[in-house]
């Protein structure tokens, strides 16, 4: 029988203390010290995804437009004491590489960098049907991260379990589910259009914190599951998607990121995205560590 976590566990959760200094670290430095804090509260046991987390929980919580706007407008990597993973809560952290590949774009797209890809579903499936996405933080010395939060559809892919099924992208369309509605109207009110977030931060600055005078971005990246792990899983399976993930060598190229300079332009690929270990569920990366949304 998995554990079943309740909300209360969520605003319990006691708060890590990064280094004093933590934020004048190396990119490096940061990702070794969050990789040990996220494997010091492993899983015995996979929290239960089916319980307590469904639509009318995620539509009671996000009422606040104030606790909605930590999301984008809070630089840290940890979430603030007591706040919940609303949407997204259960998934799994491993450390990654963005390598750059040859490309027109400033910032992260040529320096590349490393950080943290935590690979997540919406909330119930019963409610929600499978709806998996991935949440990237780039690590940036004497700096704040970048981070990105990217998807297939706010309406998943209905029973089909493989987590490769479909490619990820920041500007995703709008979902077709009455259910989802209200929700997409509550991120409205602090992005606009709700369903795009822009990608111009990681253009802004480099692994090694140089700040750039100019900026060139694209429109919208496309992360492209590798042919490495298309066919890993079957495309309906009882096997948690987590035990999947978590099955991942070292060394796996996830995904290969694309890159379209407008919404209509083709996109040409800009790099890579690489394991450095293998997934992780545990405690830390489910309750506290964070991902900022870009406006």
């Amino acid at each position: 029988m998995k554990i079943v976590l309740s909300v209360l566990l969520f605003s319990i959760f006691a708060s890590a203390e990064l280094p004093v200094n933590y934020q004048s670290l190396t990119a490096l430095q940061k990702q070794k010290i969050l990789w040990a804090e996220i494997k010091k509260t492993p899983y015995k046991e996979l929290p239960e995804t089916k319980t307590g987390l469904g639509i009318g929980f995620m539509l009671k919580s996000l009422k606040s437009l104030s606790s909605l706007a930590v999301s984008f407008d809070r630089k840290s990597d940890e979430m603030p004491q007591g706040r919940a993973k609303v949407i997204h809560p259960f998934g799994v952290t491993a450390p990654v590489e963005w390598i750059a590949y040859e490309n027109e774009y400033s910032g992260i797209y040529q320096s590349g960098g490393v950080g943290f890809a935590r690979l997540s579903i919406a909330g119930d499936p019963a409610l929600l049907g499978f709806v998996p996405g991935m949440a990237l933080k780039i690590l940036v010395k004497e700096n704040p991260s970048v981070n990105l939060q990217v998807m297939y559809s706010l309406d998943g892919q209905g029973e089909a379990t493989n987590f490769f099924e479909h490619s990820f992208t920041n500007n995703i369309p709008k979902p077709n589910s009455i259910l989802l509605q209200p929700l997409v109207g509550l991120f409205a009110l602090v992005q606009d259009p709700p369903t795009y977030l822009p990608v111009n931060h990681f253009a802004q600055i480099e692994q090694n914190g140089k700040n750039l005078d100019t900026v060139l971005a694209p429109h919208s990246l496309v992360f492209e599951p590798t042919s490495e792990v298309t066919d890993l899983f079957p495309q309906i399976s009882d096997v948690d998607f987590r035990d999947q993930l978590a099955s991942l060598e070292k060394g796996t190229v996830l995904y290969d990121i694309y890159a379209r300079k407008n919404e209509k332009s083709k996109k040409v690929l800009i790099g890579q995205l690489k394991l450095k270990d293998q997934f992780v569920g545990s405690e830390y990366q489910d309750q506290k560590l964070f991902f900022q949304h870009n406006r």
